[in-house]
């Protein structure tokens, strides 16, 4: 049985090829309820959120954040 200590283990871990991260993983199943026709509006109250939130973003950032 191979002992590895927490050290070499985080290295191992760290150095792992991209093809073994977990975000290629992830995939989107629709459902009757979590679909593109869903629909979805934000609240006033997280609409001022969001503007306090863009206010931190220099202008060049804002470009890929916004449609």
């Amino acid at each position: 049985m191979l002992v590895l200590s927490g050290r070499y283990l985080s290295r191992c871990i760290v150095s792992l090829p991209k093809r073994w991260s977990s975000d290629s993983i992830v995939v989107h199943r629709d459902s009757k309820i979590n679909n593109p026709q869903t629909p979805f509006k934000f609240t006033a109250e997280n609409m001022k959120r969001i503007e306090v939130m863009l206010t931190k973003y220099p202008v060049e950032y804002k470009n890929p954040l916004l449609p």
